[in-house]
């Protein structure tokens, strides 16, 4: 199967290919070195997964509303209500690795948003200025995370963009509705880098919806937790 190349991604250019073809393979920038690094924490990060959701008998689905650090001793405890949690300053393998990829994930977004700044101060002392933002989408596929209906109701709503034939009274709004109505949403880790773009994607595509309008979605969406 095809997927979307996060190298390719971090560095302007959404193409979709296998890692041998990728045109960045050679590239030792700070973004590729990260994205490596999270790679290589996050395969082992899924095997750990999988051998714990087997032992304490827990399914994906419950496996994503639980704390990882607890998981890694055999406890199952529902995330955030458990404040603080006990194995909080744990330095075991699989603790490390956690906050490792929490690390990881916080520089690459620190970058983005830096360079996003960069960009828009270009963009405004530049005299012209052609591409609606609407018209700036990129099509979204996780590589490594399994889908939730969440994640299904924003690449929905990302790639609907590119319709020019779009009907908004077509859209699942059952989905939509429980897509604003759950507290946590799991998204692909393979999103984090870009999340700030999705959220602002997300958000123009709610514009073309003529029955949300005069409702302002900003808030509710941004306080989200992924």
């Amino acid at each position: 199967n095809s997927f979307q190349c996060m190298k390719c991604l971090l560095h302007g250019d959404s193409q979709t290919h296998v890692p041998i073809d990728c045109p960045m393979k050679a590239c030792y920038c700070r973004k590729c070195e990260l994205i490596d690094r999270r790679r290589n924490v996050t395969n082992k990060l899924v095997k750990l997964g999988r051998e714990q959701k087997l032992q304490l008998g827990i399914s994906d689905r419950d496996a994503r509303y639980t704390c990882a650090r607890c998981r890694n001793h055999g406890v199952v405890a529902i995330k955030k209500h458990h404040t603080p949690c006990p194995f909080s300053l744990c330095q075991c393998e699989p603790c490390v690795l956690n906050a490792e990829r929490r690390r990881i994930d916080s520089e690459l977004t620190a970058i983005n948003r830096e360079q996003r700044a960069s960009s828009e101060e270009s963009t405004e002392s530049s005299p012209s200025q052609s591409d609606s933002e609407s018209d700036q989408y990129f099509p979204l596929s996780p590589v490594e995370s399994p889908l939730s209906s969440e994640t299904k109701v924003i690449m929905d709503l990302i790639n609907s963009l590119a319709s020019a034939s779009f009907d908004p009274e077509n859209f699942d709004y059952a989905a939509l509705s429980d897509f604003f109505s759950q507290p946590t949403i799991l998204i692909p880790d393979e999103w984090w880098p870009v999340m700030g773009e999705i959220s602002n994607l997300v958000l123009t595509s709610l514009e073309r919806f003529p029955r949300f309008n005069g409702i302002d979605f900003r808030t509710g969406l941004l306080h989200h937790q992924y």
